[in-house]
C-alpha cells in the first residue's frame, strides 16, 4: 500500500495538465526532429490550420514547431514556432525572405506544461489558438496574402536556414500535430483540440498522432490522414538515442523495476532502469541506471528525461537461511544406529538414499546426507559415520594346513590393542608350526580372548622314475608309485589313472593327496630330432630345373642308393632315388621319383605391307616330351597381345618389332623364343586446309592455305565450278553463297580427301552524307542515312546531339531524316553530333555509327 501511495504523489507532483493522448515523441533541443517529404497535399497558398500539442522543457529564443521554410531552391512558406514563450506565425509570399510576414502573439505558452496550440491562416487575416481558443496577435512585419509554394519537405521540431543548417531546434514532448486544407471555424477547433482524431475529417492532410514506439534515427512516423489516398509519411532524423517515443499514459514508466521480490539468503538482483534513458538517483544517491541489491529493505529511483520525471520503488525482503546440522562425523559401534533429524518449516528434504522425510536413521557406514528446500531457498548437511565391530574377538575353528605352509591369525575388531603368546601386539600373527595360540584385545568397544589349535601335516614324496629319450612313433608308460595312504591321483592334462602313456616330448607330472597335503613329482620325455622327408614319392621338374636335396642334421649319418654318405644330393636326370639317416638311437629311410620336362618354344612367321599397314603372320611350333602344351602366350615388345595358335599382328608404323612366345606344358613348365621382326607400313597422307575466312564478300579474294602432309599431288573442286592442281591457292567467288570446297591429296601408295565451306554474302551499302542545307529551296533538305541493303528498317534509331551533349531530334524510322529545327526552329549553322543505330541483317549484328554533319544555310 505504502508503494502505491507513493507512486500516486509523484504523479501528481510531476504530470498535472497531462493531454489525453497515449503516445509521444521526445525531441532534444540538439541534433533530432521529424521530416515529412514534399507532396501535393503538404502545398498551402491560401487557406490552412495547423494545430500540435506541446510540451516544451524550454521556450528561449526560437522552439520551431512545424516548418516548411528555407531560402534556396525549393523556396519559401511558412514556420510555426514558440520565440520566447511567445507563438510566431511566419509566411513568404515573394521569395528568399524578401517579403517575410510576420504574426505574433504575447507571451502564453509555459515550460514543462502540456498545451495546445493552433493557427489559422487565410489571405486576408491570421488567428493563433491557445488551448482551442483564439488569443490576441499582432502583424508585426508585412501584410496578409497568400503563400509562396515552396518543394521544401514539412519539419516537425526544427528549421532549414539559409545556409542549410538546422536551427530553432525544439526541446520537450509533442503529440497531435494536425494539418488542414482549409480555414477552420473556432468551434471545429475548440470541440476536437482535446479528444483524438478518426483521420477521414474533411480537409484533413496531415495527422501525425505519434503511436509509435522506438527511438533513434529512421523511424517512420504514420500519416493517420486518408482524405486524398496520397498520405505522406514521416521519418526520424537523429541519432541512436533520439527521437524518442513512449506512452504518456498514468502509471507508464513507474513499474519499470519490477514488483517486490523476497530472495534467499546470500542471493541478489539487479535493479535496472534504463528502459527510459536519461538522468537517474536512487535513494542512496548513487546516478547509474542500474544498482546491485543483496540487503532487504525499501529501493526506489528517479528517472528525468528531458522535462519528464518518472520514478519506481520496490521492498526487497529475505526468507530466513535454511540451516541443518549433524553435528561432527561420528564412530559407532556393532549394531548401534543414529537418528539424523533436518526439521525445517515448510521444508522439503531430499536425503541422500531418495527418501523425503525430515528424519532418517543411520544403520549402515558412509556419508549421509539431505538437501533441504523452504520458500525456493536450500540448506543442508553431511555427516560420515564410521562402525567399529563388536568386542568379541574370534580366530575361527581349530584347523590343519600342509607342513611348508603359512596359517595367518587375524584377531582384527577395531580394538587399540592386541597380545598374542608370543607376546606380540599385531592385529595378525603368521605361523607355520603345530600348537596352540591364543589373543587377547581390548579397545573402544570392550575387550575379548580367544584360543585355536593348529596342526601341520607332511606332502607324500612322488617319484616317476629318469627322464628318457625315444624315436620317432614309439610310446612311454608312465606308473604311478605305491603310496600308503593315498587319496588322489592328478596328472599335468587333469587326468585321474594311476599310469599315463606319453607320446610326445613334454615334462609329465603327477600329484598325490594324503590329507590334503599334495606331493608333486616329475619325469622329462624326449623323442629323437632325426627326421627325413624327401617331398612327394613322384616328382616332375620343368627343365632345366635341379632338385637339391639337404638332410644335414646333428651327428647323423647319411647313405644314398649310389654309395655316397653327403647330407646333400643334386638330381637333374630321370630316375628313382632314396637314402637311410641314422644316430645313435635311431634310423629313418625315405624314396623320391624324379621327371624332367622339356618345352620347346618356336614358330614361324611371314610378312605383308599396305597402305598405312604393315601385318606379321605367325603359327607356333612349339612340342613338348611329355603331356602337352596347354598355354600360349604372344608377346610385342614386352606387351602380352594375345593367346591364340597362329596370331595375325597389324602395325601402322615401320620398324623392328621383338615378338615373343611363352608355350606352357600341363605340367607347369614353360620356354620362350623372341625374334625381330622388320616391318614396313606405306605412309598414309592426310589432307587439310585452312581458308583466310569462313564468311567472305562477293569479289572478295579469299585465301586458301594448304596443310597437308605425306602427299606429293592435289586437286581443288570448288561447287562454283572452279578447279586447280595447286598446292595452295586463292580464289574469288562472284555471287553470294555457300560453296562446297573439295581437297584430294595422294602419294604413290596412298590417297585422302578433305570437305569444307565457306559462305559469301553481299556487303551493307550506306551512305551518310556529312552537311546538308535546310534552306526551304527544296534541294538536300534534310539530313538522313542512305541504304542500299542488308539493314533491318524495323531495328533503327537516329540520334542528333549538339556540342554540349543535348538530344534535339531522335527518330527510329529510316524514311524520316532530321529538318534541322530544334524546338520547331531552325538551329544556328555549325557542326551537330549525329549516332545511327542499326541491325546488319546480313551478319545478325547491331552497327553503332558515329559522325558530324554541317548545317550550312
Amino acid at each position: 500500500m505504502f508503494r502505491f501511495l507513493l507512486v500516486i504523489v509523484l504523479l501528481t507532483i510531476f504530470h498535472c495538465n497531462a493531454q489525453p493522448f497515449s503516445n509521444v515523441v521526445s525531441l532534444d533541443g540538439q541534433n533530432d526532429f521529424i521530416e515529412i517529404p514534399n507532396a501535393f497535399n503538404t502545398q498551402f497558398q491560401s487557406n490552412v490550420t495547423i494545430e500540435a500539442w506541446v510540451k516544451p522543457c524550454a521556450i528561449d529564443g526560437h522552439r520551431m514547431i512545424l516548418t516548411k521554410f528555407w531560402c534556396g531552391n525549393n523556396g519559401n512558406q511558412f514556420y510555426f514556432t514558440i520565440l520566447d514563450g511567445k507563438l510566431r506565425w511566419a509566411w513568404d509570399n515573394t521569395g528568399c525572405n524578401d517579403g517575410a510576414n510576420f504574426y505574433e502573439t504575447g507571451i502564453v505558452v509555459q515550460a514543462n506544461v502540456w498545451q495546445h496550440v493552433a493557427i489559422k491562416h487565410t489571405p486576408t487575416g491570421v488567428t493563433i489558438y491557445y488551448n482551442g481558443s483564439p488569443i490576441p496577435g499582432t502583424l508585426i512585419q508585412g501584410s496578409y496574402a497568400n503563400m509562396l509554394l515552396s518543394n521544401e519537405p514539412l519539419r516537425i521540431g526544427v528549421y532549414k536556414t539559409i545556409t542549410g543548417n538546422w536551427f530553432g531546434s525544439y526541446f520537450g514532448l509533442m503529440d497531435e500535430v494536425r494539418i488542414w486544407d482549409a480555414a477552420l471555424s473556432d468551434a471545429l477547433i475548440l470541440s476536437r483540440y482535446n479528444a483524438p482524431l478518426v483521420g477521414n475529417e474533411p480537409n484533413l492532410e496531415g495527422y501525425y498522432n505519434m503511436d509509435i514506439s522506438g527511438v533513434g534515427n529512421g523511424i517512420t512516423v504514420p500519416n493517420i490522414a486518408t482524405n486524398n489516398g496520397n498520405t505522406v509519411d514521416g521519418v526520424t532524423i537523429g541519432t541512436a538515442s533520439g527521437p524518442f517515443f513512449f506512452n504518456q499514459t498514468t502509471g507508464t514508466f513507474n513499474q519499470f523495476l519490477g514488483n517486490d521480490t523476497t530472495l534467499c539468503q546470500g542471493d541478489s538482483i539487479l535493479l535496472d532502469a534504463s528502459l527510459i534513458v536519461g538522468t537517474y538517483l536512487w535513494q542512496d544517491g548513487s546516478s547509474d541506471s542500474v544498482q546491485w541489491v543483496n540487503q532487504p529493505g525499501n529501493y526506489y529511483v528517479t528517472v528525468t528525461k528531458n522535462c519528464e520525471v518518472y520514478t519506481d520503488t520496490i521492498q526487497v525482503d529475505y526468507f530466513p537461511l535454511v540451516t541443518v546440522d549433524f553435528g561432527v562425523d561420528t564412530t559407532l559401534c556393532g549394531n548401534e544406529t543414529l537418528n539424523l533429524d533436518a526439521t525445517f518449516i515448510n521444508a522439503n528434504y531430499a536425503w541422500q538414499d531418495g527418501s523425503n522425510a525430515p528424519t532418517f536413521n543411520v544403520n549402515s557406514a558412509g556419508w549421509h546426507w539431505v538437501v533441504v528446500e523452504a520458500n525456493g531457498c536450500f540448506g543442508g548437511d553431511s555427516i560420515l559415520i564410521s562402525y567399529l565391530p563388536a568386542a568379541d574377538v574370534n580366530l575361527g575353528p581349530d584347523t590343519s594346513a600342509c607342513l611348508g605352509t603359512n596359517i595367518l591369525l587375524n584377531a582384527n575388531t577395531g580394538a587399540t590393542s592386541y597380545l598374542w603368546n608370543n607376546g606380540s601386539t599385531n592385529t595378525t600373527l603368521n605361523v607355520n608350526q603345530s600348537g596352540v595360540y591364543f589373543v587377547e584385545t581390548a579397545g573402544y568397544c570392550g575387550s575379548s580372548y580367544d584360543t585355536i589349535q593348529v596342526n601341520f601335516i607332511a606332502a607324500p614324496i612322488v617319484n616317476l622314475g629318469n627322464d628318457t629319450l625315444l624315436c620317432a612313433n614309439e610310446t612311454y608308460l608312465i606308473n604311478a608309485p605305491n603310496i600308503n595312504g593315498a587319496t588322489g591321483y592328478l596328472w599335468q592334462d587333469g587326468s585321474t589313472g594311476a599310469s599315463f602313456l606319453a607320446n610326445q616330448t613334454g615334462n609329465y607330472s603327477l600329484a598325490v593327496s594324503i590329507d590334503g597335503c599334495t606331493g608333486v613329482g616329475s619325469i622329462q620325455v624326449n623323442y629323437s630330432s632325426l627326421f627325413l622327408d624327401l617331398g612327394p614319392t613322384d616328382t616332375t621338374l620343368c627343365f632345366p630345373a635341379t632338385l637339391n636335396l639337404d638332410l644335414t642334421q646333428g651327428n647323423a649319418s647319411y647313405l644314398w642308393q649310389d654309395g655316397t654318405t653327403n647330407s646333400t644330393y643334386t638330381i637333374s636326370e630321370n630316375g628313382m632315388y632314396y637314402v637311410t639317416i641314422s644316430d645313435n638311437t635311431c634310423s629313418l629311410s625315405d624314396t623320391i621319383q624324379v621327371e624332367l620336362n622339356k618345352v620347346n618354344s618356336s614358330f614361324s612367321f611371314s610378312t605383308q605391307s599396305e597402305c598405312g599397314l604393315g601385318r606379321v603372320i605367325c603359327q607356333n611350333l612349339s612340342a613338348v616330351n611329355m603331356g602337352t602344351i596347354n598355354q600360349l602366350e604372344w608377346y610385342i615388345d614386352g606387351e602380352r597381345i594375345t593367346s591364340v595358335n597362329s596370331p595375325l599382328f597389324n602395325f601402322e608404323v615401320s620398324g623392328n618389332y621383338a615378338i615373343q612366345l611363352k608355350a606352357y606344358s600341363t605340367f607347369g613348365c614353360f620356354a620362350d623364343t623372341t625374334i625381330t621382326i622388320p616391318v614396313v607400313a606405306y605412309p598414309v597422307p592426310l589432307a587439310n586446309f585452312q581458308t583466310s575466312t569462313n564468311e567472305a564478300a562477293e569479289n572478295d579474294p579469299v585465301q586458301f592455305i594448304n596443310l597437308s602432309y605425306n602427299a606429293d599431288t592435289y586437286q581443288w573442286l570448288f561447287s562454283d565450278g572452279f578447279v586447280s592442281v595447286e598446292k595452295s591457292l586463292s580464289h574469288t567467288f562472284e555471287t553470294p553463297g555457300f560453296f562446297q570446297i573439295d581437297l584430294y591429296v595422294s602419294n604413290e601408295w596412298c590417297h585422302d580427301t578433305v570437305v569444307k565451306f565457306v559462305t559469301v554474302k553481299t556487303p551493307i551499302r550506306y551512305y551518310i552524307p556529312n552537311a546538308f542545307t535546310p534552306d526551304g529551296n527544296a534541294l538536300n533538305q534534310l539530313f538522313s542515312p542512305i541504304f542500299q541493303s542488308g539493314f533491318d528498317p524495323y531495328d533503327f534509331q537516329l540520334t542528333i546531339y549538339n556540342q554540349w551533349g543535348e538530344v534535339l531530334f531522335i527518330t527510329h524510322n529510316a524514311t524520316i531524316g532530321w529538318d534541322g529545327t530544334y524546338n520547331n526552329s531552325l538551329v544556328k549553322n555549325g557542326v551537330y553530333l549525329w549516332k545511327v543505330k542499326f541491325l546488319d541483317t546480313e551478319h545478325n549484328e547491331r552497327i553503332i555509327e558515329y559522325g558530324t554533319v554541317t548545317v550550312v544555310r
